[in-house]
């Protein structure tokens, strides 16, 4: 089982990696779908992150990333919104697949570039 000093130092991590300080950032560790979830309000900078307790030490910097980079690109979306109301659901639908895709393949990215050693983390 993976400690909330250990998630809270990891996300630490990531926070200043994508320069994400002005966002006031919590986590809950709750039963969830995924390993890790997050809700994010643009507007007054804040996010909660979700994180199934479930998780492995091992893939908690994938799942950290990724829902902290869901801030960074999630930013065009919410600038979208009116346009969402707009189009089909097949079409919003193509957008938030696409945000997701990208969302996974920045976090694979920066977790094999930084090499973060789940074991660092005290």
């Amino acid at each position: 089982m993976v400690s909330r000093k250990e998630v809270s130092k990891v996300i630490e991590d990531w926070v200043n990696l994508f320069n994400l300080q002005s966002y006031e950032i919590e986590f809950t560790m709750t039963e969830i779908k995924n390993l890790a979830e997050i809700q994010t309000d643009y507007k007054y900078k804040r996010a909660v992150i979700y994180i199934s307790p479930k998780i492995k030490r091992r893939e908690l910097n994938r799942a950290i990333s990724h829902e902290l980079l869901h801030i960074l690109v999630g930013e065009i979306r919410a600038q979208l919104r009116p346009l969402l109301d707009r189009i089909t659901q097949a079409e919003a639908d193509k957008v938030l697949f696409t945000e997701e895709s990208v969302v996974e393949q920045l976090s694979r990215v920066f977790c094999s570039l930084v090499e973060f050693d789940p074991k660092e983390v005290k």
